[in-house]
């Protein structure tokens, strides 16, 4: 399903739900809630010759039982390719990295890969979605300290896309893991990915309407979620094997979900063009009124610019309005 805004150009807006393939518009209220919210680098231009994304996540004070056991929290990094260093428009993929923390305390290592896609109507598909991998056991839960989650390239050719996990233990000992998905596997091997994008683009001014590019966030399977933390901070793209851009660099803000109208604090990752006509993909289904943050610009708190950490709050004052300045 799409919407079409009054706009100089025309933009038919959808949702991804990482947890399926089910479509539907923000003004559409029948779905089940997965509440998101996320931090997003101002840079327009964009950054567009990004080799690899990468950042830090820990649960660590998280209370397990808040957590639905038919749930999950995830911290999440995602990011859009782009064909080239001279695209002036994204590849219209996206690709999304989390590890997902259960009740149980078991942490899963998630990979997937999203398309906007304009036909006859504006759509979206989950291109690619391997069955999760076990990065941590319940019992092994109370010694992990952070997990390092890295989206790169697998190849030179840049045919396979790598999903990196690296596991941190108290007693100093890190658990490796990746995951890989090739482009042969989806699209008939046309993804023309070779590289990732960094910032954001203003897409109509009239409607103040934005793509952020790269977003560093967390999401729910469930409304009914308690208890939770998320870290995350050493968010930094590498232009090369031996350039490592951090994104403490760069300003950034918060977003959510967002308004499909007049609003640029949306969580429009990346969108397909086709002549006047934007097919917008977002994150998330619904914002995620319940989270607050501790962020470098807050007052009272101390928090190293690059780094955000969210908490589930019942507390009005201390929840996150989205176009919060996270760090400048």
């Amino acid at each position: 399903m799409t919407h079409s805004l009054d706009t100089k150009n025309t933009l038919s807006v959808l949702t991804a739900i990482l947890a399926g393939a089910l479509l539907l518009t923000p003004t559409v209220g029948a779905f089940a809630a997965q509440p998101y919210i996320a931090g997003y680098t101002e840079k327009s231009p964009a950054a567009q010759n990004a080799e690899a994304v990468f950042g830090d996540i820990s649960y660590s004070g998280t209370t397990l039982s808040g957590i639905a056991s038919t749930s999950s929290v995830f911290g999440i990094l995602s990011v859009a390719g782009v064909s080239s260093t001279s695209a002036t428009d994204p590849s219209s993929y996206m690709y999304q990295i989390f590890p997902s923390l259960k009740s149980t305390g078991e942490i899963r290592g998630n990979a997937e890969v999203w398309k906007a896609t304009q036909g006859t109507s504006c759509s979206n598909t989950q291109k690619a979605d391997p069955s999760p991998i076990v990065i941590a056991t319940s019992a092994e839960y109370s010694s992990v300290t952070k997990i390092t989650t890295a989206i790169g390239f697998q190849d030179v050719a840049k045919t396979t896309f790598r999903y990196h996990f690296d596991v941190y233990k108290t007693s100093g000992s890190v658990q490796s893991y990746d995951m890989t998905i090739a482009k042969s596997s989806y699209d008939s091997n046309t993804d023309p990915t070779t590289l990732f994008m960094v910032g954001d683009k203003l897409i109509s001014s009239t409607n103040n309407i934005r793509a952020h590019y790269t977003q560093f966030g967390v999401e729910q399977a469930s409304t009914t979620n308690t208890g939770w933390k998320v870290k995350e901070n050493n968010l930094q793209y590498t232009t090369s094997p031996t350039t490592t851009v951090a994104l403490s660099t760069l300003p950034a803000k918060s977003l959510t979900f967002g308004s499909p109208t007049g609003d640029q604090y949306n969580s429009y990752a990346t969108y397909h063009k086709s002549g006047t006509t934007y097919c917008m993909m977002g994150i998330g289904q619904t914002d995620d009124t319940s989270a607050g943050a501790d962020y470098n610009l807050k007052a009272g708190v101390t928090v190293p610019k690059g780094e955000i950490r969210w908490f589930h709050t019942t507390d009005s004052t201390k929840k996150l309005a989205k176009g919060t300045q996270l760090w400048s």
